[in-house]
């Protein structure tokens, strides 16, 4: 009787209290076959869900596998979408694969994006892992990602839609530990979305969804390779996130020394120092390289100045609704183009700040970014960044270029010097004269030695007798 009843409460504790199917262990699926959100929530503020900003909900009405999906409603941001916390499901520095289907309701079409965010407040990240626009015609779609996180309490998998108001279903959300198992910076390239810390530097490989073929190999100290084909579309950098803390003017000098071999195989690559503030938040480019196409393509412009060694021209360019540090935001890039390219020198990085204050840009923001960076757009290309040192209000990080190896020289023996030709003829030199009594000392000595050879002599001769 009592195992029954033990029975009967464990079954109606696992109806009442559904969990993702663990499919192996640190990994989960969530089907929403038992008919509830399966541990998802609506990404939003407190004070968004409080006032009803996005529904959740589980209806048969479409699906992709078995016969229940998840309905999000009421989106008052393009931001808001179910969100899921997978913290409880990571083992650091594994790699994970994500994926989950979408299908759109209203609109017809739109665009989704797959994003985890790791952390919250200051230090917050958010990476998107996968944008593709869907219409129903395409019914159910997969997005997918891969990604290896640290150890952080808070992270979560969520879809976004940049249509505000959009309604969408997804299903059968899956996250897996990958095949590709643990990552080593040092010797396994990032091909996909990814971003943290190595060596000292934070680095980011970011790439639309039309990049599959770009990677980047972190090589420490800042430096790194990277390259990208078939007109994929990435950003690889490495830099210091600094907090959104202090304005640049707070921190004094910034200064990075950089270089870098920079192949171009399409029309559009920028090597540059790159970087965000925010209150405000702009996106800032100095574009030290480039291809035939010249940031942003001539919208916008503002001034000249000179600054390190050449003429660098402003422009200013404002994004609708693009991905942003703060998740999809309409924000301004500000763009300083060198004139006289180059692949290696110093950035004086706050003195260019200066200059854009005087042209009536607005550097009050909070540092939240400096990073050297390589774009890539259309076409191939590649880039090894081999030195990269970053000063930042007095503090180094990074390390000079080494010095090119050279084998040991052995200096030739020194050439005898002549000898010193005198007009005149030398002195002839006078044997020195014995010292007094020397002779008669000689003579005795050898005498001596005679007698005891003789003595010698007879002591034997007569022993023999």
């Amino acid at each position: 009787m009592y195992r029954k009843s033990l029975l009967a409460i464990l079954i109606l504790t696992l109806l009442i209290v559904p969990v993702p199917t663990a499919a192996a262990e640190n990994s989960l699926i969530a089907d929403f076959e038992d008919g509830t959100v399966m541990g998802f929530d609506v990404r939003g503020t407190a004070a968004e869900k409080e006032a009803g900003t996005g529904v959740l909900t589980v209806v048969t009405e479409e699906a992709h596998g078995g016969q229940y999906s998840l309905l999000i409603s009421e989106r008052r941001q393009n931001w808001n979408g179910p969100a899921f916390n997978v913290a409880p499901y990571i083992t650091p520095g594994t790699y994970y694969d994500i994926s989950v289907w979408v299908l759109p309701k209203t609109p017809d079409r739109s665009a989704f994006i797959l994003s985890t965010q790791i952390g919250e407040g200051r230090g917050v990240e958010y990476i998107n892992l996968m944008s593709k626009t869907v219409s129903k015609a395409d019914g159910w779609t997969e997005l997918t990602g891969q990604y290896a996180y640290g150890d952080e309490d808070f992270i979560t998998v969520y879809v976004e839609n940049e249509t505000t108001g959009a309604e969408f279903y997804i299903d059968d959300f899956s996250f897996a530990v990958s095949g590709a198992g643990e990552w080593d910076p040092a010797v396994d390239p990032l091909t996909n979305n990814n971003k943290g810390v190595f060596d000292g530097f934070n680095y980011e490989l970011w790439k639309n969804d039309r990049s599959d073929e770009a990677s980047m190999l972190l090589t420490g100290g800042g430096t790194f390779k990277c390259e990208w084909e078939n007109n994929a579309f990435a950003l690889f950098r490495t830099g210091k996130k600094l907090g959104s803390e202090k304005s640049y003017e707070e921190y004094g000098e910034v200064i990075l020394k950089y270089g870098a071999e920079h192949t171009i195989g399409g029309d559009v690559s920028y090597l540059c120092m790159y970087g965000w503030t925010e209150d405000p938040m702009i996106e800032f480019y100095i574009v030290e390289n480039h291809g035939s196409y010249k940031p942003p393509g001539g919208k916008g412009f503002q001034g000249t100045y000179a600054m390190d060694g050449s003429v660098y021209e402003v422009y200013v360019d404002t994004r609708v609704e693009q991905p942003s540090i703060q998740g999809t935001k309409t924000f301004e890039q500000y763009f300083a183009v060198r004139t006289d390219m180059r692949t290696a020198g110093t950035i004086t990085v706050s003195d260019h700040f200066k200059e854009w204050d005087k042209l009536g840009l607005d550097m009050s923001g909070k540092m939240y970014e400096v990073s050297l960076c390589v774009e890539g757009y259309r076409g191939n290309g590649s880039a090894n960044v081999y030195e990269h040192v970053l000063t930042i209000g007095g503090d180094v990080y990074g390390a000079p270029a080494a010095e090119p190896e050279t084998e040991d020289i052995v200096e030739p023996p020194a050439e005898p010097e002549p000898p010193e030709v005198v007009d005149t003829p030398p002195e002839p030199e006078v044997p020195a004269e014995p010292e007094p009594g020397s002779g008669n000392l000689i003579f005795i000595i050898l005498a001596a030695a005679a007698v005891l050879v003789i003595g010698m002599g007879i002591f034997l001769w007569l022993k023999r007798k």
